[in-house]
């Protein structure tokens, strides 16, 4: 019974944790006094054994919310000490891939393979695939759904990714590797971070004139000019491939995404 209660606490911290996430994605602003009291909980049970891995990786996640990349790679590099590289280890690290601003964490999570037995984990894998650029991959994923759940599956594309169909066309076509999409976006999603901007939406338009990467931020119409600029700054500075003909990033306002 006390095996059972720790299980349901574990997975009571992970909830609210995520449903913090959820909150800042849909606008809300970030509670310090919350956050804190979720990094209590989360040390209450540091000292379980069988919920020592549930401890490692939700700390990564919580600190994911405040984009601490150190306390973000400390947590995730015990728990590979502890308990090596799983599934678990590969997802929350690939979730975390915005905050890092490097495309491995999705690329390996990929290579080591995600569970196709669950719609719920399968629609888990295509948005992040897709918030980090993983046209390709996320279509694959997707067409993965449609053999499991070909319902689910449709709704899916229709409410949350109708643009990857015409987005891995374009780059079938026009020949652009995964790799170079993916890392120009989670680069600049590291420079938004920096910037202190919670990345809770985006936006992808995509048709015969290119790939559109948006990020929604919350802001004056003046700091949305001034990341823009930084974002060109930032693209002209750090990267000297052409992929820029055919990828835009830029940010827009909340509302409009």
């Amino acid at each position: 019974m006390a095996g059972a209660t720790a299980a349901s606490k574990s997975k009571q911290i992970a909830d609210k944790i995520e449903a913090m996430s959820m909150a800042i994605k849909q606008g809300d602003p970030f509670n310090l006094f919350s956050w804190k009291q979720l990094e209590r909980e989360l040390e209450s049970i540091k000292g379980q054994p069988e919920n020592y891995g549930h401890y490692l990786l939700n700390s990564a996640a919580l600190w994911g919310i405040r984009g601490d990349e150190a306390e973000i790679s400390k947590f995730l590099n015990i728990y590979v000490g502890k308990l090596g590289k799983d599934w678990n280890w590969h997802a929350v690290r690939a979730s975390l891939t915005p905050f890092l601003g490097k495309a491995d964490g999705v690329a390996e999570m990929l290579e080591f393979g995600y569970p196709k037995d669950s719609r719920d984990v399968l629609a888990a894998v295509a948005e992040l695939c897709t918030q980090s650029g993983f046209f390709l991959s996320s279509k694959k994923i997707l067409d993965d759904l449609q053999e499991y759940d070909p319902e689910f599956a449709e709704n899916l594309v229709v409410s949350n990714f109708s643009f990857v169909k015409n987005a891995a066309h374009y780059m079938l076509e026009n020949e652009l590797g995964e790799i170079s999409v993916a890392e120009r976006i989670t680069h600049l999603s590291k420079v938004m971070v920096c910037e202190g901007v919670h990345l809770s939406k985006y936006n992808v338009i995509a048709n015969k004139f290119g790939i559109t990467f948006e990020f929604a931020v919350n802001a004056e119409v003046e700091r949305l000019v001034d990341l823009n600029m930084l974002i060109s700054d930032r693209l002209a500075a750090d990267f000297s491939d052409s992929l820029s003909q055919h990828l835009s990033v830029g940010v827009v306002p909340w509302e409009d995404v």
